[in-house]
């Protein structure tokens, strides 16, 4: 259980009321993205071919079962196991008592029971999609099979074996299970696509879904300049393996302890460097200015902020787009740069960025109760801060005896320049831009990727699943499991552990 569990933490929780299709998911998205989504996801269980039961007259399959059962352990697991401080000085043995302890009894009960309720909710879907005319006919059952043939295929050719095809893509299951489970699923995905088709969303049912979790589909756009910090020199150690002291009288090891210490000095001289370029460059485009970068006799002048990146990044991928990325919260950018851009907010009026703490978000409503008394110093306070305030094509300063090379050329909506400190590096960054709810367009007509286009997918697809969970809920007993094995199942969950 111990090698499922670790691979869990791996799993992105399923949003709640959707329905798990990703075994097909990957015959429309690709490749390269279907294998992200899995890797590091699923071990494999070998199981002999049986069942666990009927719903409908339909069977339930171990292999199905274990799927269900897999997928429910995962998101038991990454949902609810917390990793105490200091986890990972932990020894296996230490490990697996908390696993132990974790995995009691009655959660593994549990877990069994959820898995064989969503098989048989899955079983009795694809019983509605067939009564209601939407089983795959002979040529789309073909289709489907040849493209997993393909893409099977494609595997073997990039290098991966037979079983580790089975294992990673195919969740366990042989070539022909797979397909079989498939063919169930697409049945029940063209049922929901006829379902969708009578659905209206009104704009409060997509802002409301935006709401509940804004950074997960805004864009915050961010531009930044990667400066990598020196490797610090390691200290030296003896001949026993103990670090050496500035006191040591042996003098093979003071003669350690001194190439350390001039190690040392270029270290901090090159940091020292790496932390003055990240400041100039800052107070240089701050200031509305440009940069000039010499190295020997050569001097390159950037224009911009932008120019500067693409030619001077230590950043390969920041130096690609001129240091321009969009980030949201599932974004694999530096956890930095993630929490910059996700602090990032539109002014009042949505005309500029601003910086939104989560202290402060937190006071808000605090804020805005504040007495009547207090409003005179309240609009006092707005009114200078409005004089204060920046506008494209002027400059603004900070503190009364700010001088030319300290006023700030802001063009809005951007934010300043500013420096995260991080170990491995400085980034001089700033927020350009917010794609959000209110202000989301397509990036091409009839392309229908905007923000509200990807909630109304989401929308549309759990309407479908709502619809198709309350059909299921109606027929009473009618899509009970009949015939359950209990010996199965319980041996297909001992074997997870």
């Amino acid at each position: 259980m111990k090698n499922m569990a670790a691979n869990a933490k791996f799993q992105k929780k399923k949003k709640k009321g959707s329905y798990d299709n990703k075994l097909i998911i990957w015959l429309s998205v690709g490749l390269a993205a279907f294998v992200a989504l899995i890797i590091g996801i699923y071990f494999i269980l070998t199981l002999t071919t049986g069942f666990i039961g009927k719903v409908d007259g339909y069977k339930i399959y171990d292999y199905e079962y274990n799927y269900f059962l897999q997928n429910v352990l995962s998101e038991e697991y990454s949902e609810n196991f917390e990793e105490p401080e200091g986890y990972e000085d932990m020894t296996d043995e230490e490990i697996n008592k908390l696993y132990d302890d974790f995995w009691t009894d009655k959660r593994k009960a549990d877990c069994a029971q959820k898995a064989l309720d969503e098989a048989r909710e899955f079983k009795a879907m694809y019983s509605l999609a067939v009564k209601n005319g939407h089983k795959l006919n002979s040529t789309e059952r073909a289709e489907l099979k040849n493209q997993i043939d393909t893409y099977y295929n494609l595997y073997l050719q990039y290098g991966y074996s037979s079983d580790m095809i089975l294992n990673y893509f195919f969740f366990g299951m042989s070539l022909s299970e797979y397909k079989d489970y498939a063919i169930q699923q697409s049945a029940i995905e063209k049922y929901k696509t006829v379902l969708k088709e009578k659905y209206e969303a009104t704009d409060d049912d997509l802002r409301e879904i935006y709401e509940k979790d804004p950074d997960f589909y805004r864009l915050v756009s961010i531009r930044y300049l990667q400066v990598n910090k020196p490797k610090e020199p390691s200290k030296p150690k003896d001949s026993n393996g103990k670090e050496i002291t500035a006191d040591t009288t042996n003098a093979d090891d003071k003669a350690k302890y001194d190439n350390y210490l001039k190690d040392y000095k270029k270290y901090e001289d090159s940091l020292a460097e790496a932390k003055k370029f990240a400041e100039d460059v800052v107070a240089a485009y701050n200031a509305g200015k440009t940069y000039t970068v010499k190295n020997g006799d050569k001097e390159t002048e950037y224009k911009t902020f932008a120019d500067l990146v693409k030619g001077e990044s230590d950043s390969s991928t920041s130096s690609k787009d001129s240091g321009l990325v969009e980030v949201n919260s599932e974004s694999t950018i530096a956890e930095a740069l993630k929490e910059f851009a996700l602090s990032m907010q539109w002014d009042e009026e949505r005309k500029q960025i601003i910086k939104v703490e989560k202290k402060d978000e937190e006071e808000s409503d605090k804020k805005e109760e504040s007495s009547e008394n207090e409003s005179t110093e309240n609009e006092d306070a707005a009114a200078q801060a409005e004089g204060e305030e920046s506008t494209e094509g002027e400059e603004s300063t900070e503190g009364d005896n700010a001088t030319e090379e300290d006023k700030l050329v802001i063009e809005a909506p951007m934010t300043a320049l500013e420096i995260i400190d991080t170990d491995d590096a400085f980034y001089v960054v700033r927020a350009e831009n917010i794609e959000d709810f209110d202000n989301t367009k397509e990036s091409e007509e009839g392309a229908a990727d905007s923000i509200k286009d990807t909630i109304k997918i989401e929308w549309l697809e759990d309407e479908a699943v709502k619809e198709l969970k309350q059909m299921v809920a109606n027929a009473g007993s009618k899509f009970d499991v009949k015939g359950k094995k209990q010996d199965k199942i319980d041996e297909i969950l001992a074997k997870q552990f």
